[in-house]
């Protein structure tokens, strides 16, 4: 707080809790007597430009996830993503087909998973988060956030759930961060790797029609083609 950029951070952190908020992450309230509550930090972050400027200052606020009791706070942790052999073999296959490849990014992705089996969390109130009275008040978690332990585990399980019910994709029985679709001659092919998915199609048609079911529940920032890392990636 005592560095010259402090209005700069301060502006970040007021950015990232208006976009929690906006997401209805937390509702403030009264914990349940002998409520275990994990605690939170800021982690800031410098944003480059492709010159190593400054871009932009970065706020994220995150539970610390060591703090969480195993079998209260919660159950399984685990969140797969593609492995290197899975990547390489795609883009190799997506090469000797001539086939599409775009990538696109899930905008604060663990926020869309949803909290199962009834658990409740909740999380101290952090600095910087200004509410009218903090006694014996914490933040009760409607959504997840980064940090937590059992994060990545449901935000793959609904990606899942949005692959399967809405882009009527199957799951990989060899690599469960890759998942596909084949009708006929028309093939439909995702990559997860955490907040990041590369999209696989045998037409720019399939390729749309990938990144408009996911517009209809996610948040999703939409970075292209990406041909230039076939070769890189292949060797």
């Amino acid at each position: 707080m005592e560095c010259p950029e402090w209005p700069k951070w301060q502006e970040a952190i007021v950015t990232e809790h208006k976009a929690l908020e906006a997401f209805g992450t937390w509702v403030v309230e009264k914990p349940p007597l002998g409520a275990s509550i994990v605690r939170s930090t800021w982690v800031f972050k410098c944003k480059l430009d492709a010159n190593g400027a400054i871009s932009r200052y970065q706020a994220r606020l995150v539970a610390q996830g060591f703090s969480q009791i195993p079998g209260i706070h919660f159950l399984d942790n685990y969140a797969p993503v593609a492995k290197l052999a899975t990547i390489r073999t795609v883009l190799a296959f997506v090469n000797c087909h001539n086939y599409k490849i775009h990538q696109v990014d899930i905008k604060s992705a663990y926020l869309n998973g949803e909290f199962k089996d009834g658990k409740m969390i909740y999380m101290h109130i952090p600095p910087g988060i200004t509410v009218t009275e903090t006694k014996g008040l914490a933040l009760h978690l409607l959504k997840l956030i980064y940090g937590l332990r059992q994060s990545g585990w449901l935000w793959y399980q609904k990606l899942w759930e949005i692959l399967r019910d809405v882009l009527g994709m199957k799951r990989c029985e060899v690599d469960q961060a890759l998942f596909y679709r084949i009708e006929g001659e028309s093939v439909m092919i995702i990559v997860m790797h955490v907040n990041g998915l590369t999209l696989v199609g045998s037409t720019m048609k399939e390729i749309q029609k990938i990144k408009a079911g996911l517009h209809l529940h996610l948040i999703i920032l939409d970075l292209g083609e990406i041909n230039w890392i076939i070769g890189w990636a292949i060797t």
